[in-house]
């Protein structure tokens, strides 16, 4: 699959299944909203009352599975990081837009975690 396939594939889909690591090493799963740059980065956004959100905090490693139609997914391992400055803005607002049923960004308000993962380590 080329880079261009991957980002149109990635780019169809608003969902994905996170896998992060708990602090007693446990694994766990939750479906997130995504959107991905041009770049590859997934961006997707958890309030700091979860798991994934304590997960993410104490190890950046997750992995992330998209896609499920017709038995097609990618399968994405990397580490999740929090964007800092206008950065953050940016992508908020791409994931905004992206994922059906989001509205106004004052409703991420208190929004712990808006990662990016250059996720693309293993595909």
């Amino acid at each position: 699959m080329t880079k261009a396939e991957l980002y149109g594939f990635l780019a169809a889909h608003t969902l994905g299944v996170l896998g992060s690591i708990s602090a007693d090493g446990a694994p766990q799963s939750a479906l997130v909203g995504i959107a991905v740059t041009e770049d590859l980065e997934i961006v997707f956004d958890t309030l700091d009352s979860t798991r994934k959100y304590r997960n993410l905090t104490l190890n950046p490693k997750a992995s992330l599975v998209v896609g499920w139609e017709g038995e097609k997914t990618v399968q994405l391992e990397g580490e999740a990081s929090l964007p800092v400055g206008e950065e953050t803005d940016a992508l908020q607002e791409g994931l905004l837009l992206r994922v059906a049923g989001w509205g106004e960004s004052s409703e991420l308000a208190g929004a712990g975690l808006l990662c990016r993962s250059s996720a693309m380590d293993s595909i």
